[in-house]
């Protein structure tokens, strides 16, 4: 059921299909009984769509709590950033202060999503694994650009997904991690 309701591509692909073989069918015997059949399909395709848009899922959530944190830390928005950390998370709330001061984030791009898992439970945990490159200008004046591979554990709360732990590492070591499993 997720492929439907995260990629609209095999909603499109499969209705698509189904619309291009009763057309040909048509067009073939001239039978008029397909004509209401092919608006029919035309309009199951249409109402999928739109539920595929309406349909938000753990998955889509997580990106979008991702996102709102890099924009956060970009803004140099400690306060937003703060709140998608749990508060039980105190190594994560610390260091968030500590790079706070430390640098001046200028861009933080999520460049490859590893994979996501999430672990239907009560409550509700996920684990992120992507790729990220900061640039940050320095306090001593110098600029600087970082790879790093991460993994980020949270927790839903609230219907919010909030930081419990990460990790950091290089991204190489991430790479080959996530190739290995």
């Amino acid at each position: 059921m997720k492929m439907f309701t995260q990629e609209p591509e095999w909603i499109i692909g499969i209705g698509v299909v189904v619309v291009v073989g009763l057309v040909f069918a048509f067009l073939k015997t001239g039978a008029k009984p397909l004509v209401p059949t092919i608006g029919a399909v035309l309009a199951l395709l249409v109402g999928l769509l739109v539920l595929e848009r309406m349909v938000v899922t753990d998955e889509e959530e997580l990106v979008e709590t991702l996102d709102n944190i890099a924009h956060a830390i970009e803004r140099g928005d400690l306060e937003a950033v703060l709140q998608h950390i749990h508060p039980s998370a105190g190594k994560v709330i610390e260091d968030a202060h500590m790079y706070h001061q430390q640098y001046k984030f200028q861009t933080v791009a999520i460049t490859n999503m590893r994979k996501i898992i999430v672990r239907d439970q009560d409550p509700p945990t996920a684990q992120m694994h992507f790729i990220v490159r900061i640039d940050v200008a320095l306090s001593s004046g110098g600029r600087r650009s970082i790879l790093r591979g991460v993994i980020l554990d949270l927790l839903k709360e609230n219907e919010h997904w909030l930081v419990v732990h990460y990790v950091q590492m290089p991204f190489q070591k991430m790479m080959r991690r996530s190739s290995a499993e």
